[in-house]
């Protein structure tokens, strides 16, 4: 049925058959035989990517067998996959959170247990299916030898794939019965025999490695174990993980994915060893350009339209599908509405400009040709107005072009939310440069995005794909579409939905605010601001550790993005809501710095008595000196 949505979202455990789209650039990073950070908001593809690696979606996954266009043994490597938040944490810390030596060993161990399980179950399945051939003798030979010391206390011989899966998935379920029940460390070593932090790990994969190769002694395959949601480690937690990644090597390599950059990537266990840069690999997802966004997007969404309509040749082309970005095209419908007198001049302004009084500033293609027009220079008008701009006839074309750069066009969204702002009109979006500017490098969002339009057009699916949507379609399924992701905030999973939702409304109006206010200066002068900048001692951190994690936790739920610096907190509205909240589609670029009780009001109060902390601290911000440009939040 094409008149069925394929952009709706469900969670990848959600799907009976998950479609691939893979970049070939992050797809041969992850594949690289190194340890590996996958760093990512909330659907930003993190799981896909992942679950990708695994040789049970290799092997029964039809759409990635077709993205791979490769046997899953031609790719030199066996993966798996896990969700972390299904395997024992917390008990660990309930039990060993007071003796930290002990705890390390033994978390590491269950993890290591925990890795090598899944690595001989994956090597054991892949034999059985007959994937992968290997010679009873050799299997036999190989295991036997690797297993004597590590499973000593273990009544039954561990001399095959299978058997070592289940040697080790016994001794990981017997630590979890001792730390359930808060074993007593003595017997806990007792049971179980530790080898050193990296060792059960490195003896079992190079075991399996050989099977594989029983017959050239050299190790071609090496094994991943993709750990998702990573996240839900506590920090020591996370320092065990960091331990073992440092000690990894051949053919052992995990991989392991978070929301965002963890705020400690270096220290380990072990005294004077730490991770460096070049001991793993790292991918940031929130990192990509425009351009490497813009064609994941198109490529998740061309999938599901070619599976929905049973055709290879169906495409997803947001330019196409949208159009490209025209300011003044948006205002006029904006000024054809209004019966403000501002509205008429401007308008008249805008005419006047492009009928030759005055040059069309900002309507040239380069190299001084003029370009189609479809509506007058009215954002142009604007800032002319506003800013007291003169063009002299004797002026240099250099000039004039260098006017229009640094005070017209790098302009022309802070002039379209003050002109939105003057009229009191809501403000618009429409375009394939807002709809990708608003995903945020999110997939998830994107195809939200695309959801509402699709049920806007009232189209099928083929007339869709094949047509452009009109702006003043776009207008209203867009902003649908970001008041459904703000009103999806107590359901989201955030531990504390009332404030978190205070907090993220609170910073909504305040950026829209301070983007959106008429022709101060500081508004023209530093657009777009809204990076909200908290300086912040480790005491203050301590004292505030309530408001910080409902930072975190709107970050995590996609709501916010967040950079935790030594002395600074640094965070963000996330795009895909600046349609619910009146901001710029390109987000916030210029920092602003806030005070810890200005944000922990916000979170506390609610309606008019939080609206009167937004309007003192845009009062606030008026009257200081602006903050120079630093990069923006990914």
């Amino acid at each position: 049925m094409t008149s069925v949505s394929p952009f709706s979202q469900n969670r990848f455990e959600y799907e009976s058959q998950h479609l691939y789209y893979l970049s070939e650039k992050l797809l041969k990073e992850l594949e690289a035989p190194k340890p590996m950070l996958l760093i990512g908001s909330r659907g930003s593809g993190k799981t896909t990517l992942l679950k990708a690696l695994s040789w049970e979606e290799q092997v029964h996954n039809r759409s990635l067998q077709r993205q791979l266009k490769s046997h899953t043994l031609d790719r030199g490597y066996i993966g798996t996959y896990v969700k972390l938040p299904t395997i024992q944490l917390d008990t660990f810390s309930r039990w060993l959170g007071d003796k930290p030596d002990l705890y390390g060993q033994l978390f590491a161990y269950y993890l290591e247990l925990f890795c090598g399980e899944m690595m001989s179950r994956a090597l054991a399945s892949v034999c059985a299916a007959g994937i992968f051939r290997v010679s009873p003798d050799d299997e036999a030979r190989t295991i036997a030898g690797c297993a004597p010391d590590i499973f000593e206390t273990n009544s039954h011989a561990v001399n095959s794939l299978y058997s070592l899966f289940e040697a080790l998935r016994a001794a990981r379920k017997q630590l979890e019965r001792d730390a359930q029940l808060k074993a007593e460390p003595a017997t806990v070593l007792q049971r179980h025999k530790l080898i050193g932090i990296g060792e059960l790990i490195k003896r079992v994969a190079k075991a399996l490695s050989d099977v594989c190769d029983p017959a050239t002694g050299e190790s071609r395959w090496h094994f991943k174990v993709c750990m998702d949601e990573g996240e839900v480690l506590d920090a020591f937690q996370q320092r065990v993980v960091r331990t073992l990644i440092r000690l990894a090597e051949w053919p052992f390599f995990p991989v392991i994915s978070f929301v965002r950059t963890p705020e400690d990537r270096t220290t380990t266990l072990l005294s004077g060893l730490t991770l460096q840069a070049t001991d793993r690999g790292e991918v940031i997802l929130d990192d990509q350009t425009l351009p490497e966004f813009r064609t994941m997007a198109e490529g998740v969404a061309t999938v599901r339209v070619r599976e929905a309509l049973a055709d290879d040749c169906g495409r997803v082309d947001v330019e196409s599908l949208l159009g490209k970005l025209d300011i003044n095209r948006i205002l006029d419908d904006i000024i054809s509405k209004s019966e403000r007198r501002e509205a008429h001049d401007l308008r008249a302004f805008a005419d006047e400009l492009a009928s030759g009084g005055q040059p069309p500033i900002g309507t040239a293609k380069r190299g001084g040709k003029p370009g189609p027009v479809q509506a007058p220079p009215i954002y142009q008008a604007y800032l002319v107005r506003r800013l007291n701009l003169t063009f002299a006839q004797a002026q240099s074309r250099r000039e004039k072009r260098r006017i229009e750069s640094s005070s017209i066009r790098k302009k022309m969204v802070a002039a379209y939310l003050a002109i939105c702002n003057e009229l009191g009109t809501h403000v618009r979006y429409a375009s394939a440069d807002m709809v990708l500017g608003i995903s945020d490098n999110c997939i998830r969002d994107f195809l939200s995005q695309l959801d509402a339009l699709f049920e806007a057009t009232g189209n099928t699916l083929a007339d869709f794909v094949g047509n452009t949507i009109p702006y003043k379609t776009q207008y209203a399924a867009i902003h649908t579409a970001s008041e459904n992701k703000k009103a999806s905030l107590p359901a989201s999973g955030v531990s504390a939905p009332v404030e978190t939702g205070r907090l993220v409304d609170g910073l909504g109006a305040l950026t829209a605010d301070i983007q959106g206010i008429d022709a101060r200066s500081s508004t023209l002068n530093s657009p777009e601001r809204g990076c909200f900048v908290v300086d912040v001692t480790a005491a203050q951190k301590h004292e505030h550790a309530e408001l910080f994690a409902l930072i975190d936790d709107a970050a995590e739920a996609g709501f916010l993005r967040v950079d935790h610096r030594a002395e600074q907190v640094r965070f963000r509205m996330h795009r895909s809501l600046a349609p619910a909240y009146g901001f710029s589609y390109r987000g916030p670029y210029y920092p602003v710095r806030l005070h810890i009780q200005e944000v922990d009001d916000l979170r506390r109060l609610s309606n008019a008595d939080a609206r009167r902390v937004v309007d003192a601290i845009g009062k606030r911000l008026a009257n200081e000196p602006e903050q120079p440009l630093f990069e923006e939040l990914k």
